[in-house]
């Protein structure tokens, strides 16, 4: 199993069992409640339970859980697509699935097995879904809150180019701090060590601004 089981899949496990409303326990309320407690920990949506509904569809069990969504056309969708999060039905047994994205890559969720898997392709599914989106925070205290809201999806894209541009600018920032030895301490004194050391540190450069 993947590592990424220790956080949405196992929090998922843990809140299917707190059912509200004395829902059947046969396993059609299990599935059907892993997917819905899955779409609430993805989306970092705070809930103490599964609402259920006996007889209720998917679309039902999203609106009276409170979560976003919008019926799409999947017919043409494709691993180059971008998606928030998506719930689809497979073709061989009508049931539901979620697919998403993490760390750049492509998984499919199955709550019948309680696991999620790598994808590679799109294919063996309906020709419609459900779209999730995060809701807003019922209360916003700060402007933080609404940043964390709006951005949470790319945080770790964005502290990966913060990063990187961190070390490019320390880089460049080198440039002339190397330009003045060369010029004072390793040319005057025929220092090859010195002189061998700085064609280093120049190749390194240009490799990173590459």
């Amino acid at each position: 199993m993947l590592n990424y089981k220790n956080n949405a899949i196992e929090e998922a496990s843990q809140l299917v069992n707190k059912v509200i409303d004395d829902a059947p326990k046969n396993e059609d309320t299990r599935y059907e409640s892993r997917l819905i407690a899955f779409c609430l920990n993805h989306i970092g949506q705070e809930f103490e339970g599964v609402r259920y509904t006996p007889g209720a569809d998917i679309q039902r069990l999203l609106d009276i859980n409170g979560i976003n969504h919008r019926q799409v056309s999947l017919q043409n969708i494709g691993l180059s697509n971008q998606f928030p999060l998506l719930i689809a039905y497979s073709n061989d047994t009508n049931t539901p699935l979620i697919i998403y994205e993490q760390s750049n890559q492509t998984y499919v969720y199955l709550p019948e097995d309680d696991r999620s898997e790598l994808i590679t392709n799109i294919d063996n599914i309906q020709d419609f879904g459900y779209e999730i989106y995060a809701s807003m925070p019922s209360k916003v205290e700060n402007i933080f809150k609404i940043l964390n809201f709006t951005f949470r999806p790319e945080l770790s894209a964005g502290f990966a180019l913060i990063a990187t541009s961190a070390i490019v600018m320390l880089f460049n920032l080198s440039i002339p701090i190397f330009t003045q030895l060369l010029v004072s301490r390793v040319l005057p004194n025929n220092d090859v060590q010195l002189l061998l050391e700085g064609l280093y540190i120049v190749m390194i450069v240009v490799m990173v601004q590459a």
